[in-house]
């Protein structure tokens, strides 16, 4: 009996030790300024035509369809916004994707509304 006293004794003492804490220390210096981010971004925006198309021509530091820079199309019926996010979907028809030319990469966008707002985000 004595012995499970003690024993008892000794946890509660360690479950009591372990719950104090101190006050905390002052904060530690700053640490080192991190990489920069992960490339130039670009935004273009405008209203699509009558078809529901538009097309956005690319600078020419983007990127090649070998090593494509990343693209997010979006779609509003207003300019000021709510925006939704545009990916190739085939049973409604609406499609964002790179194609190249003479003139280097394009954005387009087709299949979507008639006379939409458009936002298409680069980055490369």
């Amino acid at each position: 009996m004595l012995k499970k006293v003690r024993i008892l004794a000794v946890i509660s003492a360690l479950g009591l030790s372990m719950a104090c804490k101190g006050p905390e220390g002052p904060m530690g210096p700053a640490g080192p300024q991190g990489d920069p981010g992960p490339g130039t971004r670009v935004t273009f925006s405008g209203q699509l035509d009558s078809r529901g198309e538009a097309a956005v021509q690319l600078p020419a530091e983007a990127g090649s369809l070998s090593a494509p820079p990343a693209v997010s199309c979006f779609i509003s019926s207003s300019a000021a916004g709510a925006f939704l996010q545009v990916s190739t979907d085939l049973y409604s028809g609406i499609s964002c994707g790179l194609v190249s030319g003479s003139g280097g990469l394009r954005v387009g966008l087709i299949g979507a509304p008639a006379y939409w707002y458009y936002r298409v985000a680069v980055v490369y």
